[in-house]
Order: structure tokens, then C-alpha cells, then sequence
């Protein structure tokens, strides 16, 4: 019987091309191997992470959202990267993006979907502004400010723009709004460093006299125009400065020391001078003791 079966199989084309389709569809139909199983409770706790990394411009990370969620950050970051891979949904996609902080990835997912939706401009505005392109980030707040104007968010966003690309009115009015609307000491450091900018120089120096007295470490956790990564133990090692309404001079205090000292007249520099300077830093690093933020 078995052996009458398969010489018919042999010799019937249509036996065998009908076997053949069958195993096919059962190939496709298999799972994809290594694919996971993306579950709705990766993407809501993605978008947590997000909002919270996003909604008030504060300087939070990823460690602070995810203990806030109850959730730990390795499987924050893991579901993330599932999110990324495996959604058919490029909000989502960009929102995994911005918890891994892919600013450039999210940024491009970002420009492609309808730009009037306030929460995809917030999130382009935020990848914008970590990538430091902060003419895009401001464009995209100053469309927010008209709808809501006390979006602090965006007050953050458009103050420290406007800092970094001196337009020192717009950027006291709106990082003093920020301040106004909801005190923190991230706030507070950037009002000073913008009553510098308008020529305040007394207030400028107060605030941040203040800030260092107080609490010098939160200068390096801060969201602001002046955001560096340095390690606290070398912070005593470092002067925090800022530029005069004319940008012509930097006027420093040292971390470590009373007193604040003017610095040579200071130019806006090229980004091709400003590689230069970061070159010759690197080479001289071990010999370089009087840091400058």
C-alpha cells in the first residue's frame, strides 16, 4: 500500500506540485523565528517613559521615569528597543526612539507625520533640541506658545534656544515666564545665565552665586544652554560662565572660589572653529587646568 502510494506520488506532476504549495503555505504561515511577541503593555509603558522624559522640560532620566513607573530601566530600555523594532506604528516607533535616545532617529520618524499634532511636535521639538538644532526646536514651540502660552515645556524649549542663538529679550521673557510659572532650580540657573544675556549683569551673577552656594552639582544636571556631561568629582575644576548682552566679554567665577573674574573679549565662533578648539582641548587635556562651562 505504502509503496503503491508513493510510486503514484512519483509519477503524478500534480500530486507533487500540490504538495509542494501546501508545505509553502505552512512555511509562511510559521512565526518568524526570534520575532517577539509585542505586547500592548510594552507600548503604554514605552509612551510613560516618553511623557515623562518630555512633558515639563525638566531634566529627568531614564532611570528616574522608569522608578517612577515602578518599572526597572533595563526592562524599560528592553521594551523600547522591541517597540522600536516591532511596531507597525511610527508614532510608536519614534517615541522607542526617544527613550533610547536616538534624537536623530526619532527626528527623522518625526518630520514625516502630521506636524500639527501637539505631542509629535513636543517630541520633535525634543529630539530637535538634544540634537542642538535649535532653530528647528524653537519654530516648532513658538507654534505651541499660540495655543497654549503657558506650556512650560516649550518656555524651557524657547529659552534656551533663543539663549544660544542671541536673542536675548525673547529668551529672558521666556525662561523667566518658565521660572515664574513653576520654580526649580534648573529654571533658576537658566534665569540667571539670561539676565546675563540682557545685560543684568549684578542679577546675573546673584542667581548664580546663589545657585553654586546652594547646590553646585545641580549645574551639571541641568537642562540649559550650558549642559555638560563632566563628572561631579571634577567639577572643582571648572569655571561656570556666561556672555555680556554684546557677547563681547565672558565674565567667570570658579566652582571652588568667591569672586568673579571678566574674560577676554570673546567672539561668536565658527562651527568649523569650534571643532578646531574641541581638537586642540582633547590634545592638551592632561595639561589643561582652568575648565571653562
Amino acid at each position: 500500500m505504502y509503496h503503491r502510494i508513493k510510486h503514484r506520488i512519483k509519477q503524478s506532476r500534480l500530486i507533487q506540485y500540490t504538495l509542494i504549495l501546501i508545505f509553502t503555505i505552512i512555511i509562511v504561515l510559521l512565526p518568524y523565528p526570534g520575532q517577539p511577541d509585542l505586547k500592548q503593555w510594552e507600548i503604554n509603558e514605552v509612551s510613560a517613559i516618553k511623557d515623562c522624559l518630555v512633558v515639563t522640560g525638566l531634566p529627568t532620566t531614564l532611570e528616574d521615569c522608569a522608578k517612577t513607573l515602578g518599572v526597572k530601566a533595563e526592562k524599560a530600555t528592553e521594551s523600547a528597543e522591541h517597540v522600536f523594532m516591532w511596531s507597525e506604528s511610527n508614532k510608536e516607533k519614534a517615541e522607542a526612539a526617544i527613550v533610547l535616545s536616538n534624537f536623530s532617529g526619532a527626528k527623522e520618524i518625526l518630520e514625516k507625520l502630521v506636524i500639527n499634532d501637539t505631542s509629535v511636535q513636543k517630541d520633535l521639538a525634543f529630539a530637535s533640541i538634544n540634537l542642538r538644532e535649535y532653530g528647528r526646536a524653537a519654530e516648532l514651540c513658538e507654534s505651541i506658545i499660540q495655543e497654549e502660552a503657558n506650556d512650560t515645556f516649550c518656555l524651557d524649549v524657547l529659552g534656551i534656544s533663543y539663549y544660544t542663538m542671541n536673542r536675548n529679550k525673547e529668551s529672558f521673557e521666556y525662561g523667566k515666564k518658565a521660572y515664574d510659572l513653576y520654580p526649580h532650580p534648573c529654571r533658576y540657573l537658566n534665569l540667571g545665565l539670561e539676565y546675563g544675556n540682557t545685560g543684568n549683569i549684578s542679577e546675573a551673577k546673584r542667581i548664580l552665586d546663589e545657585v553654586i552656594k546652594t547646590n553646585k552639582d545641580i549645574v551639571l544636571s541641568c537642562w540649559s544652554p550650558i549642559k555638560t556631561s563632566i563628572a561631579v568629582s571634577d567639577i572643582d575644576r571648572y569655571n561656570l560662565c556666561f556672555l555680556n548682552d554684546d557677547k563681547s566679554k565672558s565674565i567667570c567665577r570658579a566652582f571652588a572660589r568667591e569672586g568673579w573674574v571678566e574674560g577676554n573679549t570673546t567672539k561668536v565662533k565658527t562651527p568649523a572653529e569650534i571643532q578646531q578648539e574641541e581638537e586642540q582641548k582633547k590634545l592638551l587635556e592632561e595639561l589643561n587646568q582652568d575648565r571653562v562651562l
